[in-house]
């Protein structure tokens, strides 16, 4: 693997810690996470199990009570536990990143793919509550139980895929074919109709994203680049302006000299 990838999936992490961090004293401390907490105490006090019981069937995940007092030891406090989730949720991040880049083998799927995994409102969540609910063996079951990517699932990755690079790409286009296409993507993407197999909604539900936090995305992206485009268009108009304007002053200084000597 080349080193570009490794180098952005650490950066995408460093960026979750750090978006993560702010939010980990904001909701209060819940049953299961004083459980970790308490088990972490013991680890401390010198009790080393392989496996933590709390009661009945529940059990606890060695790595994150050991994580927990490690943190602790090293200057932690009672939100140690929040402290490894978040440092969790960050690996996760960079581990989307590199997966979606090695399937399709484009970075900015795998940076699209590991910011809506960042943003997501449910991992955060997991991500800043100091339990095991974020630790890799809750992470990747999911994935593991739906497999590869089927068929079906590639080709809507492919039709996805196809649509916003002629939404982004085509965006200022004036060739009419180019143009058309454009307005094809942004009439799909656009479209709340679910009764085509591959409609904008349908094809985000199958992929596991969430059609309306994609489509905000592209819309806020197209704006902005709208603005840029339009703030750079006056710009030029405006230079073009003072230019003639200093074409023309230093005509009439010329004609009045031309006077004078007369």
């Amino acid at each position: 693997m080349r080193l570009q990838p490794i180098v952005t999936a650490c950066l995408l992490a460093g960026m979750t810690l750090l978006f993560y961090g702010f939010h980990l004293g904001v909701a209060p401390r819940s049953a299961d996470e004083g459980a970790f907490t308490q088990q972490a105490q013991s680890v401390r006090a010198g009790s080393t199990p392989l496996f933590f019981h709390v009661k009945d069937e529940q059990w606890l995940q060695p790595l994150a009570v050991y994580a927990n007092a490690a943190v602790h030891i090293v200057g932690g406090d009672d939100l140690s536990g929040r402290v490894v989730s978040a440092v969790a949720g960050a690996i996760d991040v960079a581990l989307v990143f590199l997966i979606a880049q090695l399937m399709t083998g484009r970075s900015w799927i795998g940076v699209v793919a590991a910011v809506l995994l960042m943003l997501t409102p449910a991992h955060r969540a997991l991500a800043t509550t100091g339990t095991d609910a974020i630790l890799p063996a809750q992470f990747f079951q999911s994935l593991r139980s739906k497999g590869r990517f089927d068929g079906e699932r590639r080709l809507m990755i492919a039709v996805l895929e196809d649509a916003v690079n002629c939404f982004m790409k085509q965006l200022h286009a004036t060739d009419p074919k180019a143009r058309q296409l454009f307005l094809d993507a942004e009439e799909w993407i656009s479209a709340d109709d679910r009764t085509w197999f591959f409609a904008f909604e349908n094809v985000c539900d199958t992929l596991d994203l969430d059609p309306e936090y994609v489509r905000e995305g592209l819309f806020k992206w197209r704006a902005a680049e709208r603005r840029r485009i339009g703030d750079a268009a006056v710009a030029a108009a405006v230079a073009r302006m003072e230019d003639a304007e200093d074409v023309e002053r230093d005509d009439d200084q010329g004609g009045l000299r031309l006077v004078n000597r007369g």
